[in-house]
């Protein structure tokens, strides 16, 4: 595609005078090799062609910089999907509370410009402040009387990086241990955390340091670690140890740290040189000790941990039962849904109350899966019934007209997926909860979209009597084609499967149950031609599609 192009800041200024119009309605001379994109300029503002909610996808960063994405988005569109700015994993803090900061200011700038805000993704199996929820689960300490279990270092962090050192916490010894470089010592300690997972230590003094070796592996159960390191050339006091958890995803409890030097003919250890409050049970020292080193936005709640948190050789670990697991869950529920919708029900009137449920035809769990950052699986401890849990709290919690969504994804392949979707609507619903509609994901692409189960689908989930809402509507083109290499041919297909899609929902949808359409994404990126509009900010074949289907 070759649209022509307007400086960014004709465009800001032209924009800011004329909010309903976007950038192609622009008065420019136009090259001969823009003509066939001349139509184009014909077409209204996207929200012009309906009464029901035509919304987008745009991350809260984006929509509050009040650039030229946010300018087209407020003249288009009449809603908004702000990212994942209402997700658990976004709003719920380390510490228990829930932070609706960005969410009170999305909802009042969309409200300024006449947009309505969908409260979407909340219960979910990704997107959640896993590391917090864990921590909710660890087992019940049993300790004989008197005794309290003292203290240790506690670290947490919420997000994988590329590197394990992108996130450093350094504990600095209280009176710092004389070494020698070249010298191979061994460092000592006791650790568990809310996940398994690779750690990584390091010396570090006067900004200079080694990795011990070999990195360590941190479960859920107290565990005694070991490693050595030759001391780096210059360092004759050991100041500090970093540990690199930039590649660990929960929280860490550190406790009774100990280094030794290893003689070289036999390797025995000297005595502990760490003299001083090595078992961390000096609570004010212990907090004066630990403090981030490097920080990549992924690291909370690090200092030194409550009392019973540290290593405790005489306690006795045991699993919470299920009951206990499920009271908690539905506590923390409460908490959250009552945190977001509680804050934000003045002016939020529609939310995704729980989002993709399945795993094919299948309530999802954790089972034989590969946990990433933010994954967590409410079904693991309360099965099936967590979606029932959620939308009761959300009914609770919100207005009596709110409409509430269950929301999934890979319908659009799967008539299978879409039956067992209905079939848990209606399970929901007879243990007393409340299901106003059903969400769907229309991710296709041109060379594999099969448009009969696409309609299909669309019937299906209007058979419900329930609202339907596209929640994220994304039409790619096949085989991997790249922004620069998509031909005109490729891009009109592209703007046909548009077209086809938003004239499908209007056929197989009675204006009634239409809760309208989110598109995922507002421009082309440098990799994908996903937008309606290029990077430069025209309109492309695919905004016409769209258009079309709006309009016929």
């Amino acid at each position: 595609m070759k649209p022509y192009i307007i400086s960014a800041a004709i465009c800001m200024g032209l924009l800011a005078s004329c909010a309903d119009n976007d950038m192609t309605q622009l008065s420019t001379s136009e090259p001969s090799s823009i003509s066939a994109y001349d139509y184009l300029s014909s077409y209204d503002v996207l929200k012009s062609y309906t009464d029901f909610t035509v919304g987008v996808n745009m991350d809260a960063t984006t929509f509050l910089a009040d650039g030229v994405p946010y300018r087209i988005a407020v003249s288009n569109f009449s809603g908004l999907v702000p990212g994942l700015t209402f997700s658990h994993g976004s709003t719920m803090k380390a510490s228990g509370a829930v932070d609706t900061t960005k969410i009170v200011k999305v909802i009042n700038q969309a409200k300024a410009m006449s947009m309505s805000v969908f409260g979407y993704p909340l219960i979910s199996n990704t997107n959640q402040n896993s590391t917090y929820l864990s921590s909710k689960l660890e087992p019940n300490v049993i300790r004989p009387a008197g005794d309290t279990g003292g203290y240790g270092l506690k670290m947490t962090n919420t997000v994988k990086m590329s590197s394990a050192t992108a996130a450093q916490v350094a504990y600095t010894f209280a009176r710092t241990p004389s070494v020698e470089p070249g010298i191979k010592y061994k460092l000592t300690f006791m650790v568990r955390g809310t996940a398994t997972g690779k750690v990584q230590c390091a010396t570090y003094s006067n900004s200079r340091g080694s990795r011990f070796t070999p990195e360590f592996t941190v479960t859920t159960k107290w565990t005694k670690v070991s490693m050595t390191n030759s001391m780096a050339s210059g360092i004759t006091g050991l100041q500090s140890i970093l540990f690199n958890i930039g590649q660990y995803v929960g929280t860490m409890y550190v406790d009774n740290i100990e280094l030794y030097e290893l003689d070289d003919w036999d390797g025995e250890a000297s005595d502990n040189l760490n003299t001083l409050n090595g078992n961390l049970d000096d609570a004010e020292t212990t907090a004066k000790s630990i403090a981030i080193q490097t920080n990549n936005d992924g690291l909370e709640d690090v200092g030194v941990s409550a009392l019973g948190e540290g290593y405790d050789p005489l306690a006795t670990y045991v699993d919470k039962t299920t009951a206990e697991k499920d009271s908690i869950l539905l506590s923390e529920m409460n908490t959250y849904l009552g945190g977001v919708i509680g804050k934000a029900k003045s002016s939020v009137t529609e939310w995704g109350v729980v989002c993709n449920p399945l795993d094919s035809t299948a309530i999802a769990t954790s089972t034989g899966k590969t946990l990433s950052s933010g994954d967590f699986y409410w079904a693991d401890c309360m099965g099936k019934d967590f979606a029932v849990s959620a939308f009761k709290v959300a009914a609770q919690k919100g207005n009596a007209n709110d409409k509430l969504y269950i929301c999934e994804s890979g319908m659009e392949n799967s008539t299978a997926k879409c039956t067992a979707l209905l079939a848990y609507v209606k399970y929901i619903e007879s243990q007393g909860a409340r299901v106003d509609g059903i969400g769907t994901t229309i991710n296709v692409s041109t060379s594999i979209a099969d448009r009969d189960q696409i309609s299909t689908l669309l019937e299906n989930l209007a058979s419900s009597g329930k609202m339907v809402k596209i929640t994220d509507l994304k039409v790619a083109i096949g085989n991997g084609v790249l922004t620069d290499s998509a031909s005109e041919e490729q891009l009109k297909a592209q703007s046909d499967l548009y077209e086809y899609i938003v004239k499908t929902y209007k056929e197989k949808v009675p204006a009634a149950q239409r809760g309208g359409i989110i598109q995922s994404t507002l421009l082309d990126t440098n990799s994908s031609p996903l937008g309606l509009w290029s990077r430069t900010y025209s309109r492309k074949h695919a905004y016409g599609g769209f258009a079309k289907g709006l309009k016929e």
